[in-house]
């Protein structure tokens, strides 16, 4: 029913049955009146089926030329809802693409790294609290998207910092500290994956303690003026434990996970014990103890995760 949805304007049945589809009779609506719409772009692409049906027991027979009518108006809303939605995610992408060929050989794989790595610490999170992972798709491509975004910002940052091959001075570590604020402000919008990847952007340096950064920095009236954002004294203090935005945790984890586990050109790789020890003397420090829990949990996956993102090895310089 749905493929010939696709096919006319409107496609409506005045009884259904088990013929039109299993999905019928699982949701328990063989008997009732249905309709279906396709929803499409200004440009004729399907972004998706509109499907509405009675309840089986009522006594309404197909649906009426205005009730009709009445979807047609919804699926046209809710196709500029989806349209604008994908335009956004393309814009996002455009950005997260940019910071990549910045740095290929360090930044690119690394923030498909953290983005798998903090994936899976969201699939245990949600897994602890028994809900159906397919529920929570729309929440996972969220998260997926925003962390791979969580570095955006340092195309703000001077490449005489960005590429040292050396510890950076504490005047260059100040600086590099506002990655986070210009990240943010590429995403002033209300959607909500502008609003996941503006708190994973900012907050991904917090720690479960306080003791991170940029706090509660403002960037009203910000969005596009690097300058500004580059100059702006952040607050001297970060944000914790729980005010941390739960995204912006999880990405705090596979952020640190991953710089420890990684070659720089001014470091190299810690051994995994290391890492491991490391991680877990920072639980109730730097990061939430139960996201810290559920990490080691699914280390072995994560490690997986890793694994189809290598890193070009850079060698560290004296």
């Amino acid at each position: 029913m749905l493929a010939q949805a696709v096919e006319q304007p409107i496609f409506s049945v005045e009884k259904l049955t088990p013929a039109h589809g299993s999905f019928m009779e699982a949701a328990g609506i063989v008997g009732a009146s249905s309709a279906a719409i396709a929803m499409k772009s200004g440009s004729g692409e399907i972004l998706g089926v509109l499907f509405a049906a009675r309840k089986p027991t009522a006594t309404y027979a197909a649906f009426t030329e205005q009730e009709l009518g009445d979807l047609r108006h919804v699926a046209s809303l809710i196709s500029v809802s989806l349209e604008q939605r994908v335009m956004n995610e393309n814009i996002l992408w455009r950005l997260v693409h940019l910071v990549e060929m910045r740095d290929p050989s360090e930044t690119g794989a690394h923030v498909k790294r953290v983005s798998a790595t903090a994936v899976e610490i969201f699939d245990g999170w949600v897994q602890r609290r028994g809900m159906r992972a397919e529920d929570c798709q729309f929440l996972r491509n969220t998260l997926r998207v925003a962390a791979r975004a969580h570095d955006v910002g340092k195309n703000g940052i001077s490449d005489l910092i960005l590429k040292k091959p050396a510890k950076l001075t504490q005047e260059e570590y100040d600086t590099m500290k506002h990655h986070t604020v210009l990240g943010a402000a590429h995403f002033p919008g209300s959607a909500s994956h502008d609003e996941a990847a503006r708190e994973v952007a900012m907050h991904h340096h917090e720690r479960w303690d306080g003791c991170g950064y940029p706090g509660a920095a403002s960037i009203e009236n910000m969005s596009g003026d690097t300058q500004r954002l580059l100059n702006m004294k952040l607050p001297s203090t970060g944000i914790a434990g729980d005010d941390i935005p739960l995204f912006a945790r999880m990405v705090a984890i596979a952020d640190v996970f991953d710089a420890l586990s990684s070659h720089r050109a001014y470091k190299e790789a810690w051994v995994p014990e290391r890492v491991e020890q490391e991680m877990r003397n920072e639980s109730g420090k730097a990061f939430d103890p139960e996201l810290i829990d559920i990490f080691f949990e699914r280390l072995d996956r994560i490690r997986a995760a890793r694994a189809r993102y290598p890193e070009q090895i850079a060698t560290p310089r004296s």
